[in-house]
């Protein structure tokens, strides 16, 4: 396998290009011949009430030295900020590159997800992803992913190192993975890492593989990044890049991150079960052998754990056994462990959790509390 030759911005120069004047839409097509109106890579971008953030970002993937064109699709999913009139001035600077799509209502709220409407308008032979509050530091990212894609016909998808962090200043680098021995990363990692292997802002996979990411969403999952992973990464792995390209913003305004954190459990049984359905689903969508069931029974148990867990917590008696209660289709047999750890209540309710386990033991769940002393 080869990546060919990475010439990248080291991160210690990223401030002097940021602060470096922005090429004109006239300069960033010069470079590109004859194939304006062919992009090679389309930039999905997708934000809600980011202004403190979608400028960055936007900058950044203008800043991107290609010899290839490129489309930039932003979804604004009803911004009830500026974020919208931010947009709006780089839409006006940039027609033939920056391509918004306004939504009037928005669309998380209605139980749709703009990522997924927004790859539907890609153009690209590739699609690289980057959220609002996210932005590139690399300017020569996307010609380094399409290059290590263009060279390895049997992966398709790529991904970088990032920084993490509240800010540039304090960005430390993030990843999972050592830069010697997993440049490629096979598909069994992906299925186990739940999404947390490979940050979302530097993903570039090919246009092709939407059909396959629409088919394994149709359940509607809570969060799309798993699963569009594990699509574009069947059969045979990605491709690590171990280089720094892109930053993370930790905990930013109008992120999923921020808001599923206020969730309430009503939201959070309906988001365990979508996410169920499309883990059973994806199993025959993508014709994955019995091989896996074991491996998919664990990814299940720990969403279900972890969504017991908060009911437990939160005193919600009923809502913990609408989920002990749930039957997964395809998984006979599950045996549910959940572990309180130190800190848990010795309340009265603790008592009723104990008697409720008993009562259904001889069932499809086994509920172990640990309660550990203080």
């Amino acid at each position: 396998m080869t990546y060919g030759i990475f010439v990248s911005v080291e991160l210690k120069d990223y401030k002097n290009i940021v602060s470096s004047q922005l090429p004109s839409e006239e300069e960033i097509i010069a470079s590109w011949g004859d194939t304006v109106d062919n992009p090679i890579v389309t930039i999905s971008c997708t934000t809600f009430n980011q202004e403190a953030y979608i400028e960055d970002a936007i900058i950044s993937f203008l800043r991107q030295k290609t010899e290839f064109p490129y489309e930039i699709l932003v979804h604004d999913d009803a911004s009830t900020d500026k974020t919208k009139e931010i947009i709006l001035r780089y839409e006006l600077l940039y027609p033939k590159i920056v391509k918004p799509l306004y939504q009037s209502v928005n669309q998380y709220s209605q139980g749709k997800k703009p990522s997924l409407i927004n790859l539907k308008r890609a153009n690209g032979k590739y699609i690289a992803l980057c959220e609002g509050d996210d932005f590139w530091v690399d300017s020569n990212k996307l010609s380094i992913q399409v290059n290590v894609l263009e060279r390895n016909m049997d992966i398709d998808l790529c991904f970088t190192e990032a920084l993490c962090g509240k800010s540039f200043d304090d960005g430390i680098i993030f990843t999972r993975l050592n830069p010697i021995t997993d440049s490629r990363v096979s598909f069994e990692n992906v299925l186990t890492a739940d999404g947390g292997l490979m940050p979302t802002a530097s993903l570039m996979f090919r246009r092709s593989k939407t059909k396959l990411i629409e088919q394994v969403t149709e359940g509607n999952p809570p969060v799309v990044d798993y699963f569009l992973q594990v699509a574009t990464s069947f059969p045979n792995g990605a491709i690590f890049i171990p280089q720094v390209t892109c930053f993370y913003r930790v905990n930013s305004i109008g992120s999923w991150s921020v808001r599923s954190k206020h969730e309430g459990l009503d939201e959070t049984f309906k988001n365990l079960v979508s996410y169920i359905s499309c883990v059973v689903a994806f199993k025959d969508k993508l014709g994955l052998e019995d091989d896996f069931d074991d491996l998919l029974n664990i990814k299940v148990l720990s969403r279900i754990d972890k969504a017991a867990r908060k009911a437990f917590i939160m005193g919600s008696f009923c809502t913990f056994k609408r989920i002990l209660k749930l039957r997964i289709g395809g998984y006979p047999n599950i045996k549910f462990q959940l572990i309180f750890l130190r800190g848990v209540s010795n309340s009265k309710f603790l008592f009723d959790m104990a008697r409720f386990a008993y009562r259904i033991r001889r069932g499809l769940y086994i509920l172990v509390i640990r309660r550990h002393s203080r």
